[in-house]
């Protein structure tokens, strides 16, 4: 077995890959030559000049698409959160794609909060997102739409026209009180979804 040591980095540094031809025993005096394989980056000897991967595995993984993993240095990792937040408006959220794997930013920063503070972002919290809507009685929606005159105040639509009618919070996420509610037809609720008025 041709071991490589220093020859290795001379070799590499010279620019020069692959060895003149020479006899080896029990092989055909044809090209032997030094390659690096595509994979795993190993260097490699054989016996023929278009060789490509050092073994049945390495050239196996390369045919299903492996590709090595790519090395990110922290300050590459904090220029994709910069650049993400300026091209969305905002910090970028686990799930947005920045280009890396969030796992990356884990392993890297501890936690992905970690990362957007390292970058000079402001973490997301927990107060950003939605409240779960409580849910309105059936005696209070009843009241609500016979307050509205059982019409869409927004568009002014009845059920005689066909306009299903549904009872909508006027702040989005907010309590289940009949100040906060008012009637809509789908269409209407479905336009202003979760924006307040």
């Amino acid at each position: 077995m041709f071991r490589f040591g220093k020859n290795a980095t001379l070799i590499e540094r010279s620019g020069a890959h692959r060895l003149p031809a020479r006899k080896v025993r029990g092989q055909c005096s044809g090209f032997m030559g030094i390659f690096r394989c595509g994979t795993c980056r190993a260097w490699f000897k054989k016996d023929y000049s278009k060789a490509k991967y050092c073994n049945h595995k390495c050239a196996g993984l390369a045919a299903a698409g492996f590709r090595r993993p790519r090395i990110y240095t922290d300050e590459a990792l904090i220029k994709m959160l910069r650049s993400m937040a300026k091209k969305r408006g905002r910090t970028p959220g686990k799930r947005d794609n920045c280009g890396a794997d969030e796992r990356i930013f884990r392993e890297r920063f501890g936690s992905w909060n970690n990362a957007v503070v390292a970058a000079g972002l402001k973490p997301n919290s927990c107060g950003q997102h939605m409240t779960r809507r409580s849910e309105i009685k059936v005696s209070l929606r009843f009241k609500v739409l016979k307050r509205d005159g059982f019409r869409c105040v927004y568009c002014g639509g009845t059920p005689d026209r066909g306009y299903e009618l549904h009872v909508d919070h006027v702040i989005p996420g907010g309590p289940a009180t009949e100040d906060n509610l008012v009637t809509a037809c789908w269409e209407c609720n479905l336009g202003k979804s979760d924006k307040p008025l």
